[in-house]
């Protein structure tokens, strides 16, 4: 009797095992997030008033859309490799930040309960965007004294390191949420301290569907 009951323990354990890695498998997936910027961001549009010029960096709400592949290491780990589109919403079309993401790592812990486990993950690449923070002079139209004009950067392109750092819940064997910064480090751009490297990003809440 008691060696039956330690064999259906272990085959409990043994599926207990198996079914907590049911959501570290191979397979594509998408993604979805929104939250708001941080760091050191471009500036996106001047304005000027009796003749003073003056200067706004991004700010506020953004979203961002990504894709990509995930592929299994083993019962914990997989490799992933991924591509994200980054808006904010002050000014989406000329503010817009591509990044691609092909190295990435991802560690999913034993199921809690069923089909609910945690996960951590760190991916690595590069990023373009249309605005790295330069005012176009031919933009620019003196106004007479005491009007406000206000008008956007033309935009020029920027290009730098792009990142992803998160923490999450596997809710289903498709379906995961998690909270993530993604950054990226601009280089020769322009923000608030004028040109340098901005870093800066989307600390925010995100969703995810697994194929």
């Amino acid at each position: 009797m008691k060696r039956l009951y330690l064999l259906i323990l272990i085959a409990v354990l043994t599926t207990g095992i198996a079914a907590s890695q049911n959501a570290n498998r191979s397979g594509f997936f998408l993604e979805l997030g929104f939250g708001g910027l941080v760091g050191d961001t471009p500036r996106y549009s001047f304005s000027i008033a009796e003749n003073v010029l003056s200067y706004r960096c991004l700010a506020g709400a953004a979203g961002d859309f990504g894709f990509g592949g995930r592929f299994r290491m083993g019962n914990h780990w997989a490799y992933e490799l991924k591509a994200e589109v980054q808006l904010p919403l002050k000014n989406p079309i000329n503010s817009m930040i591509g990044r691609v993401l092909p190295v990435g790592f991802r560690y999913t812990s034993v199921e809690i309960v069923r089909n609910y486990s945690l996960y951590a993950h760190l991916n690595i690449g590069g990023a373009i965007t249309v605005n790295r923070g330069i005012i176009d002079t031919e933009c620019i139209l003196l106004p007479n004294i005491g009007e406000t004009k206000l008008g956007y950067f033309a935009g020029a392109e920027g290009y730098g390191v792009a990142y992803s750092i998160g923490v999450g819940a596997n809710v289903t064997t498709h379906l995961y949420f998690e909270s993530s910064f993604n950054g990226q480090a601009i280089f020769r751009s322009y923000g608030k301290n004028g040109l340098g490297t901005n870093n800066y990003g989307i600390v925010g809440l995100f969703v995810g569907y697994r194929f």
